[in-house]
């Protein structure tokens, strides 16, 4: 069995890219600009949208990275059970 490592990587450009692209853009931005930009960030109004779309984003995600570890999972599956000190246990 083979872990599927393209999901991983989608996993990874999907959520790794934006995460990127804010911090460097947060870094070119004045004194005053980052002063409002964490006043709208720590709003009440922008939390629970940012939350909301966070969570079912993840939620979509875990589906592709449950793949990856069920095929992990089912690899050390069949590599326990299939050893001599294991046969007739279960």
């Amino acid at each position: 069995m083979s872990v599927d490592t393209d999901r991983l990587i989608s996993f990874f450009i999907l959520w790794g890219t934006p995460a990127v692209f804010s911090i460097v853009d947060y870094f070119k931005l004045s004194k005053t600009e980052k002063k409002e930009a964490i006043r709208d960030l720590t709003s009440v109004k922008s939390i629970v949208t940012t939350g909301f779309i966070l969570t079912g984003g993840v939620m979509a995600s875990l589906g592709k990275l449950q793949a990856v570890i069920s095929a992990a999972s089912a690899r050390y599956r069949y590599f326990y059970f299939s050893h001599w000190w294991c046969r007739g246990r279960y």
